[in-house]
């Protein structure tokens, strides 16, 4: 059993990593995006008809692999979602147990009812 749990600890931390980490294909397009960025500023100095076209060529390029980014990052967030609402609720939830074992040292009985009963239900 316990080494079950230990498994699903480790996948769950691993997920974690995963969500938290740049994803690497948006890294390795963010760095493709940079060298053709530095590419095209230097074409732009540049005015021979080779130069000229390669210059739009990498346009293109930058513009489409700047689509293919938007992309990624939009699912990120759609995934990442979630799961911060969920960090959000922990935290809420946390933060109103200790209010509640404050409010059980205070004997402050009302508080410890609004807790019980409205509070920390409905997170």
């Amino acid at each position: 059993m316990s080494k079950a749990i230990d498994l699903v600890d480790e996948a769950a931390n691993l997920r974690r990593v995963e969500l938290d980490s740049t994803p690497s294909e948006l890294d390795s397009l963010n760095r493709r995006i940079l060298q053709l960025q530095v590419e095209q500023q230097a074409l732009k100095k540049e005015t021979d008809p080779a130069s000229r076209e390669r210059h739009s060529k990498v346009e293109r390029v930058i513009a489409n692999l700047e689509e293919q980014r938007h992309a990624l990052q939009l699912a990120r967030v759609s995934e990442r979602k979630p799961i911060e609402e969920i960090h959000r609720l922990k935290k809420e939830l946390r933060q109103a147990q200790v209010d509640l074992e404050r409010a059980e040292q205070d004997y402050d009985y009302g508080k410890m009812a609004e807790l019980c009963y409205a509070i920390i239900p409905h997170i």
